[in-house]
């Protein structure tokens, strides 16, 4: 904001500690790096919880088809995987707060 002819505290307003500038509000700021942290370990639980719920349905799917009921289409197992994967994640809340809210509410397609 300063290089832009901005007057504007240069102390960062995340962290109240660095100097703000780009570096240090994606990299340095200790808030930012929280955030990242946070953001990494709810990825990472995402994709456990997407892969396993595929892989279940993929092998409920087989075991159907091989005891004779009806076969799915592939849309219908993503459609099943989201619904697994946003009801287990509903039980992720407390620990992840309003990003997993956020997520539930289907303003991100999940």
């Amino acid at each position: 904001m300063i290089y832009w002819g901005c007057h504007v505290d240069s102390v960062c307003m995340l962290c109240g500690v660095g100097v703000e500038s780009c570096d240090h509000l994606f990299w340095d700021c200790i808030f930012t790096r929280q955030v990242w942290k946070k953001g990494k370990t709810l990825l990472a639980t995402l994709i456990r919880l997407a892969w396993n719920c595929l892989n279940y349905y993929i092998w409920h799917e087989r075991n159907s088809r091989l005891h004779g009921r009806r076969a799915r289409v592939m849309i219908d197992i993503f459609i099943l995987v989201r619904q697994d994967v946003r009801w287990r994640l509903s039980g992720y809340a407390k620990l992840f707060g309003s990003v997993v809210l956020w997520l539930l509410s289907g303003a991100y397609r999940v």
